[in-house]
């Protein structure tokens, strides 16, 4: 695998992190998978775990991360596009790959786009499961940071490869003013991932908004939960137990069956 593309991409045992000792006083059965296995087994173990609770057939999983991880060709051209740059992406996002394979969804939603890291593996995983197209919202270089600017003469999605590019559907401009919109045209969402301005009120407005347009099973994520309590607040109003993706800072919330 070329280096440089994500932030955290070692599949390697790293040593221990405060963060693996917060995991473990919360999730014991997590921290034994991170001393046994690592970061990566942490990530493995627990979209398994998040996959089952959804209720769908997980017994290709490893087939999928072998899948994803032995992808030359999407992994160099990531790299190559990055030339080096951190976007502020979400940290090793194979997992974003997996999930999709094992869901097939036909509709997914995200919002904020960037580089399109999380895109790419979004979009590799809809071909090749030969189905599904992914909505895309993003407001380039929206409150500029070192971590999301999109250097001059470079597009929204640098990194998604062409040949990806027909199962992708970008509206450009803020969430506020295009998601409600787009959510009607669409009818429906199987998968959505937040991942634009993350302040209380944006991140609220876009859990709030989709709500209704996630089916029972549909899947609602979350990048950078820990950012303030708008995920937290939002599991516990709509009742729904939230799971952590240790390490990538996503955050997954199921939709139930209405009762």
């Amino acid at each position: 695998m070329p280096k440089g593309i994500y932030k955290h991409q070692s599949l390697t045992r790293p040593l221990v992190s405060p963060r693996a000792l917060k995991i473990g006083l919360t999730d014991p059965l997590a921290m034994l998978r991170y001393v046994v296995s690592g970061k990566a087994g942490v990530i493995q173990s627990q979209t398994k775990r998040l996959t089952k609770r959804i209720g769908a057939t997980v017994g290709n999983l490893q087939e999928y991360w072998e899948a994803i991880a032995s992808n030359q060709k999407l992994q160099t051209y990531i790299a190559n596009s990055l030339n080096g740059i951190y976007y502020g992406e979400i940290a090793t996002p194979d997992f974003l790959y997996v999930i999709v394979r094992i869901l097939r969804p036909e509709v997914v939603v995200e919002t904020g786009v960037a580089a399109g890291i999380s895109s790419a593996f979004i979009l590799q995983a809809l071909q090749d499961n030969g189905e599904g197209t992914l909505y895309s919202i993003d407001f380039p270089n929206y409150a500029l940071t070192d971590s999301s600017l999109i250097p001059e003469g470079k597009e929204t999605g640098l990194a998604i490869p062409p040949y990806l590019k027909e199962r992708w559907n970008l509206r450009l401009g803020k969430s506020k003013d295009l998601l409600p919109s787009l959510l009607a045209e669409l009818g429906k969402v199987d998968i959505f991932l937040h991942d634009s301005e993350h302040t209380y009120d944006n991140m609220t407005f876009e859990y709030t908004t989709v709500w209704d347009y996630l089916g029972t099973g549909g899947l609602l994520l979350s990048h950078d939960v820990s950012w303030n309590y708008a995920f937290a607040d939002f599991a516990r109003k709509a009742r729904c137990k939230s799971t952590e993706i240790y390490f990538t800072g996503v955050g997954a919330i199921i939709k139930k069956e209405n009762k």
